[in-house]
């Protein structure tokens, strides 16, 4: 890449080869992958000549391309608890849904080219597979209940109201299943972190190989920020602000009648 030319320019113009790209910058791989653009064994190829080639939308794959940047930061602990759910969900929940299907690809091609050699492939995949289906199920859940308490909380705290939801229970009182789901994830991790060596391929390892297991690591550092968003930051502000306004109180004095 020339020193004088960013990298949007250098994909704009599309001189660059695709294995160039992915060199830069491996979350690119995500995106030749939905396009189905071969950065391994064909990543000589142009990103100009692939374009043509595969009649490609120009101007939709350049935009995903130039879409990538480092992520922008902000300030958790001044955020509201709605701004903080929604940076929560742009951040990490549609990173997630973006990765997970394009980092079971890149695992099933490795198992099935360097499983042979390397077994331990099928208990990476399994693993991810395990991982992959708790947090899916995770993130409807989060999205579905309990973000939607908060920000309903929040907006009751905004207009000094108590929550008028038959069956309404504090947001404390449900957090349990959400940490220990926190928790297996966790553990998920840590166990892909030992089957990788803590992401370190094997010399034979083909770009695929590489490139595999960077995005894995990508996806333990956004995983365990998340989760630390979540645990250290959203959950005790929720939990704050119900005691501000008495409602934990409330629902702690109504258990303990019944």
């Amino acid at each position: 890449m020339s020193s004088t030319m960013n990298r949007s320019e250098v994909i704009n113009s599309g001189d660059i080869s695709v294995g160039k790209l992915v060199s830069l910058d491996y979350r690119y791989a995500g995106v030749f992958t939905k396009y189905g653009i071969d950065f391994c064994c064909g990543g000589k190829v142009s990103l100009k000549s692939i374009i043509e080639k595969k009649k490609i939308n120009e101007a939709e794959l350049k935009n995903a391309l130039n879409a990538i940047s480092p992520e922008s930061e902000t300030i958790p602990a001044k955020l509201s608890l709605s701004e903080l759910i929604d940076v929560i969900i742009r951040e990490h929940h549609d990173y997630l849904r973006e990765a997970i299907p394009v980092l079971k690809e890149h695992l099933a091609k490795i198992l099935k080219v360097h499983g042979g050699n390397h077994p331990y492939l099928a208990e990476l995949n399994t693993t991810f597979s395990e991982l992959s289906t708790e947090l899916i199920s995770h993130l409807k859940k989060e999205e579905s209940i309990l973000f939607r308490v908060i920000k309903y909380v929040e907006e009751c705290a905004r207009y000094s109201e108590k929550p008028r939801t038959n069956g309404y229970k504090s947001i404390q009182s449900v957090l349990g299943s959400y940490l220990e789901e926190h928790e297996k994830a966790g553990e998920l991790l840590r166990k892909i972190n030992q089957l990788t060596s803590n992401f370190t391929p094997p010399e034979d390892a083909c770009t695929t190989f590489r490139v595999s297991y960077m995005e894995l690591k990508e996806f333990e550092e956004n995983t365990f920020k998340h989760v630390h968003l979540e645990n250290n930051v959203l959950f005790p502000k929720a939990i704050e602000l119900e005691m501000t306004l008495g409602l934990l109180n409330r629902h702690n004095q109504k258990e303990r009648i019944a």
